[in-house]
């Protein structure tokens, strides 16, 4: 009985710590100075990259350092509707980045141990970063959970539009 009452306490502790670190990443709700929502125009130094498939315009900030901790990232801001839904930062630098995460939002989500992909599932924000081995590259993609279940829902409105036109 002990061994379980000890048990149950350790999962708590645990559970209690990742779930402060991912608070952290509600409370951040953006990157750096920019706040998920914001305006383009709220945002300085934007400049234009591309447009996606799925009508997220991305841009780069001239003023933005290029690091986080010892990793080198080069970092694009997507706007859907005008508003910031997400921040990647990409890097040659995996493991120096995933440190970084890490220290900053708690261990993170592993599902497979031999997957070099974690996830952060917080309430307003979802992060996941996933390093590609070959290629020793990494993606972090930082999230807001809210503008992208309004994508989804303008996606959704936007084929039963089309199926009316078939």
């Amino acid at each position: 009985m002990k061994k379980l009452l000890l048990s149950l306490v350790l999962i708590l502790v645990c559970y209690t710590v990742r779930a402060q670190n991912v608070k952290a990443l509600d409370e951040k709700n953006g990157f750096r100075d920019a706040r998920f929502w914001a305006d383009t125009t709220a945002i300085k130094d934007l400049v234009y990259l591309t447009t996606s498939q799925d009508r997220i315009r991305y841009y780069k900030r001239t003023s933005d350092s290029p690091s986080i901790g010892n990793a080198q990232v080069d970092i694009s801001y997507g706007f859907y509707k005008g508003r910031l839904m997400a921040v990647v930062l990409t890097t040659n630098s995996a493991s120096y980045l995933l440190d970084a995460l890490k220290a900053s939002y708690g261990p993170g989500i592993q599902n497979n141990r031999y997957i070099p992909e974690y996830f952060w599932l917080g309430q307003q924000v979802y992060m996941s970063f996933k390093e590609d081995t070959a290629l020793h590259t990494a993606q972090a993609v930082i999230i807001s959970r809210t503008m992208q279940k309004q994508q989804e829902e303008d996606n959704k409105k936007a084929a039963e539009k089309a199926k009316a036109e078939l």
